[in-house]
């Protein structure tokens, strides 16, 4: 039970530790004022409470497939809205206002869906007449791993360090990349994309039930077993991104340049 309620804590309510900690780590320069925290907070209990109740009459919608339809429209919200604030990982400039309250909207449904999927979780293991005392005690160490990693994943991310070794970019691509490639077993679920034969089988080293293997595939998107789909959306995110960064690099470099003029 112990376990059970760990592995729940890193499944669910570690992404949202992660997630948070990359937008504040990597973007130093993105200040939230009071009234886009209190957004983020208010907006994600209500739309705890609407996904909470209302989670088998999203499931009904597109004749079944509605929970994995939802999933990839959050996915794909999120991840646009990364992608977006991308460039403030070498660029001082703020960001607009615009896509200041996507990201936030993103983020609090990000929060809100995780939040959702463990309250689901965690009132069926209440249901199951498991032992208070080994949920309390799985609840707080997954907690605190979730916090732990976070303070840590965060301070790294702002350290001079990982600016001057690009670490700081390589860890976002790597993020945006796992980010990009959960739709695609959404989709293949519902035949959208279509399946292939896995490439290579690590499940013995680390499985994707595990404990490192949910570790893993938050940060980086790892999975034992990927298939062909999987790899190319993966490896397209990355090209993606780097192009991203390479670009808002070069139009800050033309606007940091002086411009020299010949005088005669």
């Amino acid at each position: 039970m112990l376990i059970n309620t760990v592995l729940l804590f890193i499944k669910d309510i570690f992404p949202i530790f992660v997630l948070l900690s990359f937008i504040v780590g990597a973007t130093s320069n993105l200040r939230l004022t009071k009234m886009d925290l209190s957004f983020y907070a208010g907006g994600t209990i209500i739309s705890v409470l609407l996904i909470y109740t209302q989670i088998e009459n999203i499931g009904e919608l597109f004749d079944g497939d509605g929970i994995e339809v939802f999933y990839c429209l959050l996915n794909s919200t999120v991840y646009m809205s990364l992608l977006a604030i991308t460039p403030l990982l070498s660029n001082k400039s703020a960001l607009k206002a615009v896509l200041r309250y996507l990201l936030i909207m993103a983020i609090t449904l990000f929060t809100a869906a995780n939040l959702s999927e463990f309250f689901i979780y965690l009132s069926a293991m209440v249901s199951s007449n498991q032992t208070f005392i080994g949920m309390f005690i799985g609840g707080f160490f997954g907690l605190g791993i979730c916090l732990s990693f976070s303070i840590l994943l965060t301070i790294f991310l702002r350290s001079s360090l990982a600016s001057i070794s690009c670490l700081k970019h390589f860890l976002w691509v790597l993020y945006l990349a796992g980010f990009a490639t959960q739709n695609v077993y959404l989709l293949q679920q519902i035949d959208v994309v279509s399946t292939s034969n896995t490439l290579w089988d690590i499940s013995n080293f680390v499985a994707d039930a595990s404990e490192y293997g949910y570790l893993l595939n938050t940060l980086i998107g790892y999975k034992a077993a990927p298939t062909a789909e999987y790899v190319v959306s993966y490896f397209a995110s990355v090209v993606i991104t780097l192009m991203v960064i390479i670009l808002s690099a070069k139009k800050l470099n033309r606007i940091n340049t002086p411009i020299v003029r010949n005088e005669k």
